[in-house]
């Protein structure tokens, strides 16, 4: 009996241990690389209030990428990693010209002959990876993220970020690392998103606002109908 009840015990505090850890991990960006956006430029969430979200491709392979979400509820991040799984074997018909000399009529003549060629084309499948951690330099001084809402020392530094790109590093449960570029855009949004806490006043002129953009979303655009249904 006194076995069984150890035994639950670990088992309930693994669980708790778990779920604690994926509670204080970085969470997973809530937007998509090939979204139409709105990338680098500061908007607002009832749920997050100002943010902006940021995307970089070609780290680690050629289709990797990494999206990301900055606001003072957290900063939020995606790495796509692709790998090759296999090759599928496919033909592809070409054309080349040859060349031979006709001796009825004495001339050369030029045909076109085809020729099949079997190429190896790889297969891709991708896995979606949210790093430990989130590390910066920002004017000789060095900072770390790693869940949770932005504390203000490191939104500070965010503002002062110098203008122009940033080079950061993510890191991940494996120790494995990938270094990349927020773009200069996303850069001056910090200032922004994480500058001086919105007034009563211009939190509900962004919520007024949201609620206009819901709204002419849901209307229909009458000028662009048919005439038969005018």
């Amino acid at each position: 009996m006194r076995q069984t009840l150890s035994a639950i015990a670990l088992s309930v505090a693994a669980t708790l241990a778990a779920v604690a850890a994926h509670a204080q991990a970085i969470e997973p960006a809530l937007i998509d690389y090939h979204a139409s956006g709105p990338w680098s430029s500061v908007e607002y969430s009832e749920f997050d209030g100002l943010y902006v979200n940021d995307r970089h491709d070609g780290i680690g392979g050629e289709r990797d990428y990494i999206v990301t979400q900055w606001s003072w509820a957290g900063i939020r991040a995606t790495f796509r990693d692709y790998r090759i799984v296999g090759h599928t074997v496919v033909p592809r018909v070409y054309y080349r010209t040859q060349r031979y000399y006709n001796h009825h009529t004495r001339r050369w003549i030029h045909r076109r002959v085809p020729e099949v060629v079997y190429e190896r084309i790889p297969e891709w499948s991708y896995t979606d990876r949210t790093p430990t951690e989130i590390q910066f330099a920002i004017n000789g001084e060095q900072y770390v993220y790693t869940e949770g809402e932005v504390v203000p020392v490191l939104a500070a530094a965010l503002v002062s970020a110098p203008a122009g790109n940033m080079r950061v590093r993510v890191k991940f449960d494996d120790n494995s690392a990938q270094q990349f570029d927020i773009g200069a855009s996303t850069v001056r949004a910090w200032q922004r998103v994480f500058g001086e806490p919105l007034t009563p006043a211009a939190l509900s002129e962004l919520q007024r606002q949201e609620q206009q953009a819901r709204e002419a979303a849901r209307e229909p655009n009458l000028l662009a109908w048919p005439e038969s249904r005018r």
